[in-house]
């Protein structure tokens, strides 16, 4: 139970309203799979400097990563082209903040989390190669994170006492559906199975919403001291715990968390927020900073 509200608002909002960023990288790992062994073929560090990188997020034809960045005082979306290592600032705003860098399915538009002049927390968008950016949804604030359906639906993370997922049938519904309580700030869609992915609980236990049928699933716990994680492909999930990238398969769910990589000679820290391309062969990876 989330009995100290400023004190946990405060560190959820943080991320989007922070006095000093953390000094976060981002790492890109090519694998491949050989039978029953997946190896790591390469890996590079794209952001390498000090500050505030974060939030990665694949393009659809895996040429680069969209993610968040700390340029002086505020943060933009960037898109690192991993063919030809060059930088492209897609937000370009200097008093506002963005976030959560997701792409619309079905378009060229990418959506995002802006904390406005005001403070305001809530989901715009804009049309890849224009500045133009245009709100979402005006009502449902504030707004931490969030994830499109196949219908173009959303859930998104709501702050409050309780944080709360909640769901929309279409991007401009003025009021959304409260899914559940005390969720983390990891939320995902997995199209086969037509599920939405949270989690809940001090615990983060990974739960499935099934927009169509309203059934909540609910499975294990991510490894102990994480919240972040990703679907490695349709069928299993992967998460960090500490510098080892763990995986979980719906198909044997009575098995427990399996080491996947270790990544202890890349990032000797701590493995956060993680990004899986839509042909399951790259790995983006958040690596601390902070004790290296």
């Amino acid at each position: 139970m989330i009995k100290n509200l400023g004190k946990f608002a405060l560190l959820s909002i943080s991320t989007f309203l922070p006095i000093t960023y953390a000094s976060t990288d981002i790492f890109v790992a090519q694998f491949a799979t050989h039978g029953q062994k997946t190896h790591v073929v390469e890996i590079d560090n794209i952001t390498q400097r000090p500050g505030y990188d974060n939030q990665p997020y694949f393009a659809d034809d895996g040429s680069g990563v969209y993610y968040t960045s700390q340029l002086a005082q505020q943060t933009d979306i960037l898109f690192y082209n991993l063919s030809s290592k060059t930088l492209t600032n897609i937000t370009k705003t200097l008093d506002t903040s963005e976030y959560s860098p997701t792409l619309v399915p079905e378009s060229n538009n990418l959506s995002f989390i802006k904390v406005e002049p005001d403070s305001t927390q809530r989901l715009w968008t804009l049309t890849l190669g224009s500045q133009k950016q245009t709100i979402i949804n005006k009502t449902i604030k504030p707004v931490g994170y969030h994830a499109w359906g196949a219908d173009n639906d959303l859930a998104l993370f709501v702050l409050g006492e309780p944080m709360t997922l909640q769901y929309i049938q279409s991007p401009e519904q003025e009021n959304a559906k409260v899914i559940a309580n005390e969720i983390g700030r990891a939320l995902h869609y997995n199209a086969k199975h037509q599920v939405f992915s949270f989690t809940t609980g001090t615990n983060n236990v990974l739960n499935t919403f099934s927009a169509q049928t309203g059934i909540i699933t609910q499975y294990l716990a991510l490894p102990k001291g994480t919240q972040d994680y990703t679907w490695l492909n349709s069928d299993q999930v992967i998460a960090a715990m500490g510098t080892k990238i763990m995986v979980w398969s719906l198909r044997t769910p009575n098995q427990t968390w399996q080491p996947l990589f270790d990544f202890s000679n890349q990032c000797p820290t701590n493995i956060t927020r993680l990004a899986v391309n839509k042909s399951a062969s790259k790995l983006a990876f958040v690596c601390d900073e902070e004790t290296q």
